[in-house]
């Protein structure tokens, strides 16, 4: 299983209230991955990564650990002023 599936389907799990995930792996198998939960709501980004890195403690290699380069975590909120902000531009 690539490390992109294995992260979806264990963040998912965790935080199971219709979170989406989007990722991209490079040809070298690193990861850069945004998850967005309502979950996140009221955290501080230091709480939010928190979580995750608890979950990859729990769920991942240390071998897949180093292979991730960048988890986001945002709110649905935050996602869609995010993709309003890349509509404006583009």
């Amino acid at each position: 299983m690539a490390l992109t599936e294995k992260l979806e389907r264990i963040l998912k799990a965790k935080f199971a209230d219709g979170a989406a995930f989007r990722a991209d792996q490079t040809p070298e198998g690193r990861v850069i991955a945004t998850i967005v939960s309502g979950s996140f709501e009221g955290k501080s980004e230091y709480q939010r990564q928190d979580e995750l890195w608890q979950v990859f403690e729990d769920e991942l290699s240390e071998d897949e650990k180093a292979r991730i380069v960048i988890v986001i975590a945002n709110t649905p909120d935050e996602d869609r002023a995010l993709k309003e902000e890349r509509d404006d531009v583009g």
